[in-house]
């Protein structure tokens, strides 16, 4: 396996320690289009594994 560069020199991937998966992208999907997020409105949400805590 190729570790990538940013990894090594970013001292890990981030705060999950594992890159995203596509099923992590579903479930935002699937909660934004479900009844409990039908008050949401005007917000970004950053499915990141906490990429911007650091």
């Amino acid at each position: 396996m190729v570790i990538p560069v940013f990894v090594i020199k970013g001292g890990g991937v981030h705060r999950f320690g594992r890159f995203g998966e596509p099923d992590d992208i579903a479930k935002a999907v699937f909660f934004l289009s479900s009844k409990y997020s039908d008050y949401i409105t005007g917000f970004t949400l950053d499915v990141n594994g906490g990429m911007y805590i650091r």
